[in-house]
């Protein structure tokens, strides 16, 4: 289980740093173009599958433009209202004192639950000009990770962040096996992740 968290860590980590660097390179290209920006959106999200939306956010906290343009349906999305919640604002503030990416404290995902966001500086001749915005959800997030790791084919792994319930896979619990839950604080907030091992697994690792 603490390898779990070590691995949530380190993700959060690898996002945070992928967004540092796109803001980046938005800074040394003022002038960047909306296509090449759209192209930069879509190179973005592959390497960040777990973000499903980004964003360029001017120091007013309106957006100006957004990646992609509509959803999976096809209907258009819509902007995220940055100003609205107090945990964009307070990592809005922090990106402005520091001028380095922050992970927000828990946001609500229009439609989609709840996740976080990573605010990154945008520079121009030295001074913040900007933020560059990732979108999460949670479910979104842990899923991919799980994916990754494959939890779900040897147990029942729940997660929870401040007391909410995000994400769950691998099926019913084994009646045979006891559960391991811990709480961990990651990046500011307070995570319970509890694993246990599914029928499954107990199925095929009995003894006779």
């Amino acid at each position: 289980i603490n390898g779990l968290a070590s691995a949530i860590n380190l993700e959060l980590e690898r996002q945070i740093n992928a967004f540092d660097r796109l803001g980046r390179r938005w800074s040394e290209s003022p002038d960047i173009t909306e296509t090449v920006r759209d192209v930069d959106g879509g190179a973005q999200l592959q390497e960040c599958p777990a973000s499903h939306s980004l964003a360029l956010v001017n120091l007013e906290r309106q957006t100006v433009w957004h990646y992609p343009k509509r959803n999976p349906n096809g209907t258009p999305r819509l902007r995220v209202a940055h100003p609205l919640e107090p945990a964009r604002l307070e990592a809005m503030d922090s990106v402005r004192r520091n001028l380095g990416a922050v992970l927000s404290a828990t946001v609500l995902q229009s439609g989609l639950g709840p996740g976080f966001a990573i605010y990154a500086p945008v520079m121009r001749n030295g001074q913040l000009n900007g933020y560059v915005a990732g979108e999460f959800t949670y479910r979104r997030f842990f899923a991919g990770l799980e994916q990754r790791l494959k939890l779900a084919s040897h147990y029942l792994c729940s997660i929870e962040v401040g007391g909410v319930r995000v994400f769950e896979a691998g099926g019913d619990a084994s009646s045979e096996g006891d559960a391991i839950e811990k709480v961990f604080t990651l990046h500011g907030r307070r995570i319970r992740i509890a694993l246990a091992p599914n029928a499954e697994h107990t199925r095929l690792n009995r003894r006779f």
